[in-house]
């Protein structure tokens, strides 16, 4: 999935502690679910936006415009009644 130089695997396996292979051959749910473990808690897309950022990337972000899943369930419920 991934190709990258070996200067560039070399510190991602130090950084890691994981091989590049082991990581090139997890499917997306278990790097979320490793790094969840790694980290010790559940991957959150974090609402508060510095200021600093307001200016940069995505327009969405800075409008706060981006829902989660979680968002999309409560209004879903309040709506229809679920």
């Amino acid at each position: 999935m991934y190709r990258i130089s070996n200067t560039a695997k070399n510190a991602l396996e130090n950084s890691l502690g994981i091989s590049f292979e082991q990581l090139n051959d997890m499917s997306p749910e278990e790097e979320r679910s490793w790094i969840e473990n790694k980290i010790g808690h559940r991957l959150v897309f974090c609402k508060s936006i510095p200021q600093y950022f307001s200016g940069r990337g995505n327009p969405l972000l800075a409008r706060r415009k981006i829902r989660t899943k979680e968002d999309l369930d409560k209004k879903s419920r309040i709506l229809f009644g679920i």
